[in-house]
Parts: structure tokens; C-alpha cells; sequence
């Protein structure tokens, strides 16, 4: 972009800068020799005559200048742009009224400190009125770099590419620089960290060479150049002794030679002493020794150590002291040395420093535990005795004892005892619940050191039902038998109680009732969760209502096949519900299996508040599968998936039951992606308020059918609000009925009164889809069902609209009250002859019903009847 010079002297003239604000184009001023703005000048001014299209424009006393913008330094973006730093000052100023004279000219004054450093000045240059109405203007920047002042007016700023790239590369030295001084900093840091660490480790390890050089004073032991001295001393005795031996020889080869020889006059210059015996002996010559002799030389004789008794010298030195790993050379260090600790002596120094470590190591590990000790109840115990060999249970005869399930324990010394008299046997087993010993027969027991692999304890306790029982694993538990055991223990989980380490086995043949019963029962005081891995979990006796607990397992799948399943194995009290729990839970992720028993599963009671249920399947129950009784209520349930309970078994005694049963005033319950089939008795509602079912997969069963049981499978009694919305729900088809003597009930019934007088349901049916013909068995997609899919002739209001009818029966396949409405409907009829009968509803309404017969034929009495359309078995539009 070509600079526009401005001369120095401007022939004589002010200097001034022509701005048409009709044709801004970009324009670039060097003001180099009439800009005098430098770093800290002040109230400079400069002359500008504006412009428009050509012609100078009026601004005499009716505006004042104005100068708003930013000063400071800038920098480039990664496409090339400028931008200006973050710390740039904001510039603003407003002149005078005076300012402005004639024929387009204004003078604008910069403020104090324009240029308070090297960069630019970007902005706006215009005019404003009284009011602040900005009246005119255009962008404008100066520059000032080097000493060279230019200004560009509404155009992007101006810079030779040497410039930029100087720029540039100034920005990245001073980011360099930043990063590298981090660098230095942090090393500079990481060493004195590492300083301090090393003087900290130095002053420790002098204290100890301090203390060790004191013990060693202390104790009178050998320090190294003690040793060596010794060492050479006995060396330098033994060598003179040899020497001794050696002179006293002579020239024999020993002492007894030479006594032999001196006794005999025997020369040996020349030969050995037993060549000159063996002389003497062959020229018959008697040698005869003088034993006083001998006696004599041995006793005149100094008196010097033996060579092993040198050699067993040398290896007690060197037991006391060695030199570091692979030196030969240098200083010793003290191998080891007698000490006295606590008033015990030790065989040696080793055996007194390791003992006096461990009892530090305990100790620590004390004061550890004891800041985040928690406490876990085992309980109840139950009566019975523990096999002493086995370590399973066994009877006991007596009934006076009891017996504890599996408790973990967190060291292996743990104490029991029992408070107020009684004798206890302490078992103990490891991590895989074999049994390790048991101590037995005392009113105090305690589990040894040797114990190392002790995970469970478990105790018997004979005496009376009131006998306190206290076991102190690094704390203490005191409580009646009755009410259970409570045990002091430590965790990083203490709301959160895994069955399986508590000792439940999961394998499906060991009894791990006693141990969830109790994980359940604490959960419930402290409102925790009791978690069950994947696994089969039998139980042999029921387990107790619980409240204010979260019980959470392992799911796969609703097919009962893998993840956490708990097994019913009672053989007794099998009326009471398997599990129960009340108040507020949150239960999910584990399958109940009854075993095909006269027993009942799950029960929900009391209350509920914000409860919740999800993906638990619950089955072979031929009593009541899931109830929810005694005013449960504000429950949300998902993924309940209930199969083949209920009254497979009925007995004429009215003793019947539902796989899903709401009673007693239950209320609020949300039923959602639940799943209920193969149940005689599918769903009975007998007392509820405000219920609902979403997205539901009900289906009728033939099983039991052989019974006669007077009942619809989906049963409405004494409710209101029940609303079914986009379920599908599956009845039987007729076959199924063959053997059936009595008339067979309604698949939804909502008109069976109990007691006196009769009393009703109201309800609603929306966008649901029911369809005969696709039940178990020789169910067959062709059949008729032999009764209503709905008979509502209550005396209260039922809504059924939008829903989905197939194969419906024409012998009263859907009976109304005289409340109903029945409207939006899409109803397909069955094959056979026959003819559907409306009675007594209150209306009608824009149904489209198919497959009418022949006849054309549909009786209506008392009812409103309008917009409906009727079609023949091809779909044909009929009038009826």
C-alpha cells in the first residue's frame, strides 16, 4: 500500500488530513513529520477536514470530537490477523464544542499518556452531539514503532513483513524464555527436595550410628580394630608355638620319636628315629622308654590353643562381623549382638531387634485402626453346636448352646469372652472357611499368634439366653444373644456390606441364610447397602422385614440363569413371605426361586415413600409371587419380571393367590417394562388406589385351567384409578377351556363384587393391544376366547380408548357399564358366527370394529351410539 508523504513545511500552511466518510477506502498516512506522538506525549493535537462525497461537511458548533479506542501492544493470530494484548489500555476522550470551526474542520487533542509505551493506538475518530449520538466517524490507528509515527484510516493495520516477522519472532523468544525459566524452577525445586530429603536421611542415620557406637561402649563388645588385634595376637601365639614344637623336635619327625631315640642312645645324624629303631629291633636291641621321661617333656612344654579350637574362634569373629555384599576389603560392620529388652533376654541381638520391631508395627497398626474404627452386629445366633474336627454345624441335644455364622476378623489375635458366665469354643478357620483349631470349654478365649492365616472366627456359647458375649478383635463388642452379636471391626467400606465377606458361600448347597439375614438386619439400623455378588445363595429359613436398606446385586438377565440368585429351601413356615422389606427401600438386580413350593416370595409392606424395585425376577412361587400389603405405597417399579406363581395348586377353599397382588389400601404404585406370564392368576387388584401400568407385557397361562378356578387372571375389586397405558396383554384362546366345567371368567374382570354389598372399580384402558391366541400350551392364533376380554358393568366410570382388540369373541367379547365410554377403539372379531352385545353403556364413540358376519347384526340397548364404522371380513365398509 502506497505512504503518502506529508511535507515538513506544508508551503507555509496548517497541516491537515482530508477524511471522506462517504469513501473511507483504506488509506495510509507516515505522520513521521507531523505527528510528534511519542512515548508520554501529551495533548498533542491533530487537524482533520471531513468530507462527504467530495464536499466539506458543516460541523460548526453543533458537535464536539470524540477519540475512543484501545493503546498498547499487539500481536498476530494463526491467519495472520492483529489482535491487540490483553493488558491494552482503554482510550477515551470528548472534545470541545469549540473544536470544530468551519468549512469541515476539527482539531482532536489526544489524551495525556497517548502513547504510554511502544505498540499502537487503535480506535475510532468521529463526532458526537449533546446527546451522545455519535453523528459520523471512521476507524483510525497510529503506530508508533522506532520513532516512525504513522496512521491508517479504516483499514487494516499496516506493517512491512520484516516488521512482523521481527514482531513474531520476539513474541515466541519471550514465550521460550517463560517456558524454559519453568523448567529451571521446577528442577531447582526437584533438588531441593531432593537436599532436604538427603540431610533429613543423613541426621537420621548419624542418631542411629551414634546410638549403636554408645551400645557398643555401653556393652564392652569388640569394635573392629579390637577384633583384628585379637586376631593377630592369637595368630602371632600360635605361630610361636609351632616354632617351639618344631626346636623341641629336633631332628625327629616328633616328640615321642625323639624320647624313643634319647631313651635307646639312638643317633639320628643321619637316619630317622624309626629307621634307627627299626635298626636297633633288627640287631635285637631292647628300646625301652622312659614314660617319666615323656611325662616330663610334655609338662615343661608351653601351653598353647589346639587348631579347631582356633577355627571355632575364627567363625564366632566372623559371625560378629562381615563386610558389605561383594567387598573384600575396608571396614566391618556388626553382624549381631546380645541385648536385654523390656526385662527379657534374648538369645541374641537379631531375635531383639525383630520382636521390638514387631511390637512397634502393632502398635502402629493399633492406633491406625482404633481412628477408623467402625463396628459390624453379627446376629441372631441360633442354637446348635460346631463339629470340632470339620468345623461344620451339627446338632445339639442339649439346646442350650449357640452358635455364631462365620465372623472376619482383621488380625490374628482376636479375644472373646463371655461377660456374665458361660463356657465358649473359639473356632477358627482361614480365608476358604476350613478350620484351622478351636479352644473350647472356658469363659474366655483367645485365638494364638500362630494363626497367621485366620480370616473367620466363629464361637459357641453355652449357658443362658441372657449370657452377655464380648469379642475384642483391636476393640470390643458387648450384647445379648438374643438381640445378636456386635463386633468392632475396620474397613474402608463401612456402608457397604458385602455378603461374601462375611462368609457367604454362593454356591448353592452351603446355607447362606444366616449370613444375609444378618447382613440385612445391620444394613437396616444404618441405612447401608448390603451388596450379594453373582452367585446361587440358599436359604434355609425366611428372612425378617427389613426397612431403610438398599439391597443391590449382580444382574444378567431375567432368565434366572446367571448373576445373583437367592433360592428358597424352607421346609417350614413357608405361609410367610421369603423376603420382606418395609419403609423405604431401594431393592435390584437378583432373582428369587421358591422351588416350586406352597410358598410365598416377596412381600412390600408398609409405607414405601419414594421406594424403588428394578430388574428382579421373582418365580416358582405357586403361592402369592409379589404382594404389596398394608399400605405400601409411592413405589416405582421396572424390570419386575414375575413367572409361574400364583394358584397353581387351587384348592376349592377359596385359598387362591396372584402372582402380583395389591391389597389393603396400597396406593401410588408405577408399574413399568414389568413382565408377568404363566400364572393362572396373573394380577389381582383388591383395594388399591392410583395404580399404573406402562409398557407391560401380560400373558394369560393355561396352566391350572384343570382347576376351575372361579377367577378372572387379571382381577379389579374395590380400586379406583387404574390405568393401563400401552401394554400388551395376552389371553388364552378356547381350546384352552375344554376341560373347564364352569363358565370361565373374563380376562379383565372389573364387576366382581366381594362381601356385601358388591362393590366397584373405575379405571382407564389407553393405547393398549390385546390379542387372544398367543398363550402357552396349544394356545393357537386362530382360536376364539371364551369369554370378555373386558367386562366392565360396574356401576363406576371405565375409560377404554385407543387400544387394539383382536380376535375378539362376538358372545359378549367386551360387556360395558352404564358409565363406560368406549371410544377410538380398533376391534377385530373372531372368525365364528355370533354377535357382540353392548348393553347399558353410556357411549360409543368413533370405534372401528371388523369382521362382522353375515347377520350384520349388533345388539345395543341404552347406549349412545354414533360415528362408529363397521367392515365385513374383507375390510368392505357394511352398514349394521
Amino acid at each position: 500500500m502506497p505512504v503518502q508523504q506529508i511535507k515538513h513545511n506544508n508551503d507555509g500552511k496548517f497541516y491537515h488530513i482530508a477524511i471522506d466518510i462517504a469513501k473511507e477506502g483504506a488509506q495510509l498516512f507516515d505522520l513521521t513529520p507531523y505527528v510528534k506522538g511519542r512515548v508520554g506525549d501529551n495533548n498533542f493535537g491533530l487537524l482533520i477536514d471531513w468530507y462527504r462525497q467530495g464536499m466539506l461537511m458543516n460541523v460548526n458548533g453543533a458537535y464536539k470530537p470524540i477519540i475512543d479506542g484501545l493503546v498498547g501492544n499487539f500481536s498476530f493470530d494463526k491467519n495472520g490477523n492483529l489482535k491487540m494484548d490483553d493488558d491494552a489500555s482503554p482510550v477515551y476522550s470528548v472534545g470541545k464544542p469549540e473544536d470544530c470551526g468551519p468549512a469541515g474542520q476539527v482539531t482532536y487533542y489526544f489524551p495525556e499518556q497517548m502513547f504510554p509505551k511502544e505498540g499502537i493506538f487503535k480506535g475510532y475518530l468521529g463526532l458526537i452531539d449533546d446527546k451522545g449520538n455519535r453523528y459520523s466517524g471512521v476507524d483510525i490507528w497510529f503506530s508508533v514503532l522506532a520513532g516512525n509515527a504513522r496512521m491508517g484510516i479504516a483499514c487494516d493495520y499496516y506493517i512491512s513483513e520484516l516488521e512482523k516477522a521481527i514482531k513474531e519472532s520476539e513474541d515466541d523468544l519471550t514465550n521460550h524464555k517463560k517456558s524454559m525459566q519453568q523448567v529451571v524452577d521446577e528442577f531447582v525445586s526437584k533438588m531441593n527436595d531432593l537436599t532436604n530429603r538427603l540431610e533429613t536421611q543423613a541426621t537420621t542415620d548419624q542418631a542411629a550410628l551414634d546410638a549403636l557406637e554408645a551400645k557398643i561402649k555401653q556393652d564392652n563388645l569388640f569394635t573392629q580394630a579390637e577384633a583384628d588385634a585379637f586376631k593377630q595376637t592369637i595368630q602371632e601365639l600360635c605361630n610361636n608355638w609351632i616354632d617351639d614344637v618344631k626346636n623341641a623336635r629336633g631332628g625327629y619327625g616328633t616328640l615321642a620319636e625323639k624320647e624313643i631315640a634319647q631313651d635307646n642312645n639312638i643317633n639320628t645324624a643321619q637316619k630317622t628315629a624309626d629307621q634307627a629303631v627299626n635298626q636297633n629291633v633288627t640287631q635285637d636291641a631292647q628300646i625301652q622308654i622312659n614314660k617319666d621321661d615323656i611325662a616330663n617333656i610334655r609338662e615343661n612344654l608351653p601351653s598353647y590353643a589346639k587348631a579347631s579350637d582356633v577355627a571355632i574362634m575364627q567363625s564366632r569373629m566372623d559371625t560378629y562381623t562381615h563386610l558389605a555384599n561383594g567387598s573384600t576389603t575396608g571396614d566391618a560392620e556388626l553382624a549381631d549382638l546380645r541385648i536385654g529388652a523390656d526385662g527379657v533376654t534374648y538369645g541374641n541381638a537379631g531375635d531383639a531387634v525383630r520382636s521390638q520391631f514387631n511390637v512397634q508395627h502393632r502398635l502402629i497398626d493399633d492406633v491406625a485402626r482404633a481412628n477408623n474404627r467402625y463396628d459390624i452386629e453379627i446376629g441372631p445366633m441360633e442354637k446348635g453346636q460346631i463339629d470340632t474336627v470339620t468345623g461344620k454345624n451339627v446338632a445339639d441335644d442339649s439346646g442350650s448352646i449357640y452358635r455364631t455364622g462365620f465372623i472376619p476378623v482383621s488380625k490374628p489375635s482376636v479375644l472373646v469372652r463371655a461377660l456374665k458366665g458361660g463356657a465358649i469354643a473359639l473356632y477358627m478357620y482361614d480365608k476358604a472357611q476350613h478350620l484351622l483349631g478351636w479352644y473350647g470349654g472356658y469363659w474366655e478365649q483367645e485365638t494364638k499368634e500362630g494363626y497367621q492365616d485366620l480370616a473367620y472366627i466363629r464361637f459357641t456359647l453355652r449357658g443362658t439366653n441372657q449370657a452377655g458375649t464380648e469379642v475384642v478383635p483391636n476393640g470390643k463388642i458387648t450384647n445379648d444373644i438374643i438381640g445378636g452379636i456386635k463386633l468392632y471391626n475396620y474397613s474402608e467400606h463401612a456402608n457397604l456390606i458385602n455378603v461374601r465377606e462375611w462368609g457367604a458361600q454362593g454356591d448353592g448347597l452351603n446355607n447362606d441364610g444366616l449370613i444375609i439375614n444378618a447382613a440385612f438386619q445391620i444394613a437396616s439400623k444404618r441405612s447401608a447397602t448390603v451388596y450379594i455378588p453373582a452367585g446361587t445363595y440358599r436359604l434355609d429359613s425366611t428372612i425378617p422385614t427389613v426397612s431403610n436398606i438398599k439391597v443391590i446385586g449382580d444382574w444378567s438377565a431375567s432368565d434366572y440363569r446367571s448373576g445373583t440368585i437367592l433360592v428358597d429351601n424352607r421346609t417350614n413356615d413357608l405361609s410367610t413371605f421369603c423376603i420382606s422389606f418395609s419403609g423405604k427401600f431401594d431393592i435390584s438386580n437378583f432373582t428369587l426361586i421358591g422351588n416350586k413350593k406352597l410358598a410365598n416370595g416377596l412381600a412390600l409392606l408398609n409405607g414405601g415413600w419414594d421406594s424403588y424395585i428394578k430388574n428382579v425376577t421373582v418365580m416358582q412361587f405357586y403361592k402369592t409371587g409379589v404382594q404389596f400389603d398394608k399400605g405400601a405405597e409411592d413405589i416405582h417399579v421396572d424390570g419386575l419380571f414375575i413367572d409361574n406363581c400364583g394358584s397353581v395348586q387351587y384348592q376349592a377353599n377359596g385359598d387362591y393367590h396372584y402372582g402380583l397382588e395389591l391389597t389393603n389400601n396400597t396406593n401410588q404404585l408405577f408399574f413399568n417394562n414389568c413382565h408377568i406370564e404363566h400364572c393362572r392368576l396373573l394380577i389381582g387388584i383388591h383395594g388399591a388406589n392410583s395404580i399404573s401400568f406402562t409398557n407391560c407385557h401380560v400373558e394369560q397361562s393355561t396352566v391350572g385351567l384343570d382347576q376351575n378356578i372361579p377367577l378372572a387372571p387379571i382381577d379389579h375389586v374395590g380400586s379406583s384409578d387404574i390405568l393401563w397405558n400401552n401394554n400388551l396383554l395376552v389371553s388364552i384362546n378356547k381350546a384352552a377351556y375344554t376341560n373347564v366345567s364352569a363358565d370361565p371368567m373374563p380376562f379383565i374382570n372389573y364387576s366382581r363384587g366381594t362381601g356385601t354389598p358388591d362393590y366397584f372399580v373405575s379405571g382407564s384402558f389407553i393405547n393398549n393391544a390385546f390379542i387372544t391366541g398367543m398363550g402357552s400350551g396349544d394356545a393357537k392364533s386362530t382360536g376364539i376366547v371364551s369369554a370378555q376380554f373386558i367386562d366392565a358393568t360396574g356401576p363406576n366410570k371405565v375409560i377404554i380408548s385407543g387400544n387394539k382388540f383382536s380376535n375378539v369373541s362376538q358372545d359378549n367379547g367386551i360387556k360395558l357399564g352404564s358409565r363406560s365410554i368406549f371410544t377410538a377403539n380398533h376391534v377385530v372379531y373372531a372368525t365364528d358366527a355370533g354377535q357382540t352385545i353392548f348393553t347399558a353403556q353410556d357411549s360409543i364413540v368413533a370405534n372401528n370394529i371388523f369382521d362382522l358376519k353375515d347377520n350384520r347384526t349388533m345388539t345395543i340397548t341404552n347406549s349412545k351410539n354414533s360415528n362408529n364404522a363397521y367392515y365385513d371380513a374383507n375390510g368392505k365398509g357394511i352398514e349394521v
